[in-house]
């Protein structure tokens, strides 16, 4: 009885364990340094015959046992040689991913090694085969070495697994421009045919082609290192290779020459190194909400050395190296929060043996299954993910309320969870007779709650703010890319958001509609004449308002002046402001036609200021003199305005009949000198000149006329020369002159 309980127990250990993936037990970095990952903690190796600054790789068998590795330049087998046909691959040791080797699905002995020139240089990014059936097992380089796939490139590559559960997607970045290029491997090899994704920053400068690019373990997220850029996260579909122009995180850290990435197990953390002394390693929760709250999440747990690559390990610990350190250091819980992830600087010793910067990339060679669409209501989709056939599964989705539903044999079956929760799925792995038991919790979320309002009409001018607020949601706004919670609209259109929370998305539109008042009373006007306008709005189903409280849609302007009228429509109420002026009309001193005395002169005025004046002989003084018969006209203008008179003249035989000679003695008689026809003249000018040309006297009041004085006293007696100016109704302005005697 004891025997058979002891074999019993054997047998009960080697059904569980016999199918454990360990391809990534073995890895060699740095200077000649190697990690064992066989046992119950790591061990250090010296064995190794790699000396590199960054880029490598590693490989081992299913039970853990070394096939090979590789700089990207030369790859050893097993015994520490260089295979045959494995040197002069065209990485580089100075490239920071200058190697990594993927496993051709559903082959047991086909690799793939990809490689990455440094600084973008023209080796691109290329493959080479190795087949480990040759050379007796150790492996050799098969005739394809080298094939190109793409150039320039980063000095970044990264393998994430196919929604399918079995193909790879292959992915670099060009140098150049922000393009992701992403190969699918599949079965039949890699197609060489890209899948093209235009986002994030354009990588132009060679040292920001350092850093690491990293995918998510279940396939969703891509996070790229680009140096002095900074940090980068999308969104990515493992079904379709296309990452997200949503932009999770953007530029974060830059000018601190960001260098190693890593995903914690769940796919919530993310680990980062920038190597700017001192070096320094973060930790940001993904899950933390907008880009800026995750930026804010951002925890420090070391601030030492020049930081370096940092790797998930087979024992699902993230391992950190650094510059020239005897120790690798060693993330110990990465899923968890904070501090509480138990970092410790210099946790396995390297047997004397130093690292540099690089250190293996990890794939994803165990058993495992996919778990897509965990969201209340959809089909849950499980996808086994195995490098080997099988020949049977079964698997129970933890939900016995759904009765035989619970229960599959399909390899990639869906179910339907109706209930929130968390559930524990057990998938069963039968190979020739041997099986393996796989759990995983899932849960079941609920779809967050959204809704940014029912369609709305606004007023010009209004602004109205989207708010689609989600504890711990990830945002993106339809045709903005904006990420945040909240979005500012102040233009019409249909705006939509998807929010995603625990995975969950849901999206909702809202059309955005301007209610337009199509009315304007127009530019201010300045009119030429004091004519009538009419201002009319007319904005058909609203009331209209005038500044004096008129209500009709038009208004009559008689006046200079300035007007408005405010008009509401559904609520909206909108206003408009006119100044209305007339311009002052140029006044004349003549009238249109006019006879004057032969020999006598008439002088035509127009009194307006900052007018041009054209004459009919084309003069262009503000007056115009004239003593004989004709046709006058005159052009008035400015830059808004323009005018024109005429007057026609005839001259006829007329005279002012004066006095040749007075006595002023003040007998009553003939005492001043006074025009005889005064009746005709009602505004003029008399001016007295002595026989020297002197002036003497002049007034303005011709019927006083003139008394005898000259400059105040009596004057002598003698002849005199006179001047009269006076206006008269009919003729205008007339001049006249001759001498007259004073007697005493």
């Amino acid at each position: 009885m004891v025997r058979l309980f002891f074999l019993f127990i054997l047998n009960v250990f080697f059904v569980f364990s016999a199918l454990a993936q360990k391809e990534n037990n073995i890895w060699y970095f740095g200077e000649k340094a190697g990690l064992d990952f066989n046992g119950v903690n790591p061990l250090g190796l010296i064995d190794g015959e790699l000396n590199t600054l960054e880029g490598c790789a590693s490989v081992s068998d299913f039970m853990g046992n070394l096939l090979f590795y590789t700089d990207g330049v030369k790859i050893w087998n097993r015994l520490h040689a260089v295979m045959p046909n494995g040197d002069s691959l065209m990485g580089n040791y100075n490239s920071t991913q200058s190697a990594f080797i993927v496993k051709k699905p559903k082959a047991d002995s086909v690799y793939y090694v990809f490689t990455t020139d440094q600084y973008g240089k023209m080796y691109g990014l290329r493959y080479s085969e190795v087949d480990m059936t040759l050379n007796g097992g150790l492996g050799a380089v098969t005739m394809n070495k080298n094939i190109p796939i793409h150039t320039p490139v980063c000095e970044k590559v990264t393998a994430i697994k196919h929604d399918n559960g079995n193909d790879y997607w292959i992915v670099s970045h060009h140098f150049g421009n922000n393009t992701f290029y992403c190969y699918l491997l599949n079965s039949t090899g890699i197609n060489l045919n890209p899948v093209v994704s235009n986002v994030g920053s354009a990588i132009i400068d060679s040292i920001n082609t350092k850093g690491y690019l990293k995918g998510s373990l279940d396939g969703k997220r891509i996070a790229a290192a680009n140096a002095n850029i900074g940090l980068e996260v999308f969104n990515f579909d493992n079904a379709t290779g296309l990452i997200s122009p949503t932009v999770i995180i953007n530029k974060f850290l830059t000018e601190e020459n960001v260098y190693g990435l890593e995903f914690s197990p769940n796919s919530r953390f993310l680990y980062v190194s920038y190597n700017l002394s001192p070096g320094r390693i973060v930790q940001l929760d993904l899950l933390a909400g907008s880009m800026n709250e995750i930026k804010n999440s951002s925890i420090l747990l070391d601030s030492l050395g020049n930081g370096g690559a940092l790797q998930l390990g087979p024992d699902k610990k993230i391992y950190c190296s650094k510059l020239n350190a005897a120790y690798v250091g060693v993330i110990k819980y990465p899923n968890e929060q904070g501090v509480s992830c138990g970092y410790v600087e210099n946790e396995v010793f390297l047997e004397g043996r130093v690292s540099r910067f690089g250190l293996p990339p990890l794939l994803p060679y165990e058993n495992f299954f996919l778990v897509n669409n965990t969201c209340l209501g959809d089909i849950t989709k499980f996808s086994l993910n195995s490098l080997y056939s099988v020949d049977s599964v079964k698997w129970n989705f933890g939900d016995p309320a759904s009765g035989i539903l619970n229960f599959s044999t399909m390899e990639n079956p869906f179910h339907k969870y109706n209930s929130l929760g968390s559930y524990e799925v057990y998938l069963d792995i039968y190979k020739k007779g041997i099986k393996e038991t796989l759990m995983q919790v899932i849960h079941i979320y609920p779809y967050p709650p959204l809704f940014i309002g029912n369609d709305t009409l606004l007023c010009p001018g209004d602004v109205i703010i989207l708010d689609a607020t989600t504890p711990n949601g990830l945002y993106y706004w339809h045709n903005y890319g904006f990420n945040t919670p909240t979005l500012n609209v102040t233009t019409e259109g249909l705006y939509g958001v998807d929010i995603e929370v625990n995975g969950c998305r849901k999206s909702d539109l809202i059309l955005i509609k301007y209610i337009y008042q199509p009315f304007d009373l127009g530019e201010n006007v300045l009119f030429c004449y004091n004519e009538p306008l009419l201002l009319d709005v007319n904005a058909q189903g609203a009331s209209h308002t005038w500044q004096d409280g008129n209500r009709n849609p038009s208004y009559l302007v008689t006046e200079k002046g300035k007007y408005w009228v405010t008009v509401k429509l559904d609520g909206c109420v909108n206003s408009d402001t006119i100044f209305i002026d007339y311009n002052s009309i140029p006044t004349k001193n003549f009238s249109n036609d006019t006879t004057i005395c032969e020999g006598e002169e008439i002088l035509l005025k127009i009194k307006q200021d900052n007018f041009n004046f054209l004459w009919q002989d084309n003069s262009t003084a503000g007056s115009f003199l004239l003593s004989e018969a004709g046709y006058y006209s005159v052009e008035i203008s400015d830059d808004d305005c323009y005018y024109s008179y005429e007057i026609n003249v005839e001259v006829e035989q007329c005279e002012l009949e004066m006095p040749n000679v007075f006595t002023p003695n003040n007998d009553g008689i003939n005492d001043r000198f006074v025009p005889f026809e005064i009746l005709l003249k009602t505004k003029g000018e008399l001016f007295i000149f002595n026989r020297f040309g002197l002036k003497v006297f002049e007034t303005e009041n011709l019927v006083s006329g003139w008394g005898g004085m000259c400059n105040g006293r009596p004057c002598n007696e003698g002849t005199y020369f006179w001047v009269v100016k006076f206006q008269t109704q009919t003729y205008g302005e007339l001049t006249t002159k001759g001498f007259v005697t004073l007697l005493k």
